[in-house]
């Protein structure tokens, strides 16, 4: 049992190919993240194939951060629960947590901040629900 956390790991920063291998070494005793990163210019993506119970990433990576101090390391998280997503950056031993938030776009079509609930269902179609774009006239 436990809680499980799905992680990616970005590093910016890594100075040369033995740099890497050495970030890679240290990694590894982890054992959560695919040793063979894709990279992206100068910015490292290490994966995980799987949900893992990681409860000491932020020491672990603080740890990690502290050995490259020359490297920028960011982590995202994704739990079990659906608010729980959050990104950690480390930096020379120190971290700083940003929680995710779920941000959807307003509607366009259904006004729905305005929308009142019609006394009767004879009042729905007078019901201001729809914005002008539901009924403007559709092109062709």
């Amino acid at each position: 049992m436990g809680y499980y956390t799905s992680f990616t790991l970005f590093v910016k920063g890594v100075k040369n190919k033995e740099q890497l291998e050495s970030i890679i070494a240290n990694l590894k005793p982890l054992d959560i993240f695919d040793p063979d990163p894709w990279q992206y210019g100068d910015l490292y993506q290490f994966y995980c194939n799987d949900t893992y119970k990681w409860y000491d990433y932020e020491d672990d990576m603080k740890e990690i951060s502290l050995m490259f101090p020359t490297c920028a390391f960011k982590l995202y998280g994704d739990g079990e629960d659906d608010d729980d997503f959050w990104v950690c950056y480390f930096l020379n031993g120190k971290s700083e947590y940003c929680q995710g938030h779920k941000d959807y776009d307003p509607p366009t079509i259904i006004d729905w901040e305005h929308y009142v609930v019609p006394e009767s269902e004879e009042q729905v179609e007078d019901t201001p629900l729809w914005n002008d774009a539901f009924n403007a006239p559709k092109d062709g």
